[in-house]
């Protein structure tokens, strides 16, 4: 897991958080999008703000949905990392390598809407974020490096 940035560390360790805190044994997706949405300030964030989504909501929506009864081994900090939310790891790091970048919030995010069947990703779609825009969104955020600086092809 060398391709994770420090951040991305850092949201693991907050999904597990609020998968004890919503006393699950496992993190899943819902998990990993609430602890892209503790973290705050990420690409991800800026992402969804892009497309004027209401982000208190869409944590409201996935408490509400997930809150499971008092588990005393999830209370006890004896978390793992569900199927489908290693899957999205493993999809958040393909699509890092695909864009030449560390992984990070946004892949994650693309992980995500990537595995569609999770609840995450049905409250993002409901939301109007799909797959494909956070793809061109990403694209859109990347500085033009040749830019601005008026040369023609030739020229170059």
């Amino acid at each position: 897991m060398n391709d994770f940035s420090q951040r991305m560390s850092e949201i693991l360790s907050l999904s597990k958080d609020e998968a004890q805190r919503l006393h699950s044994k496992t993190i899943n997706p819902e998990h990993l999008l609430l602890g892209i949405i503790k973290k705050g300030q990420n690409t991800a964030i800026d992402i969804l703000n892009k497309f004027n989504v209401d982000i208190a909501n869409i944590k409201d929506c996935i408490e509400k949905q997930i809150n499971e009864p008092a588990n005393s081994e999830a209370a006890n900090g004896e978390v793992e990392l569900g199927l489908k939310a290693a899957r999205i790891l493993r999809f958040s790091t393909l699509e890092a390598r695909g864009l030449k970048e560390d992984t990070d919030a946004e892949h994650i995010l693309l992980g995500i809407l990537r595995e569609k069947e999770n609840l995450a990703a049905n409250i993002l779609e409901s939301n109007n974020v799909n797959y494909s825009r956070v793809v061109d969104a990403i694209k859109n955020m990347k500085p033009d490096i040749t830019g601005g600086f008026g040369f023609t092809d030739p020229d170059e």
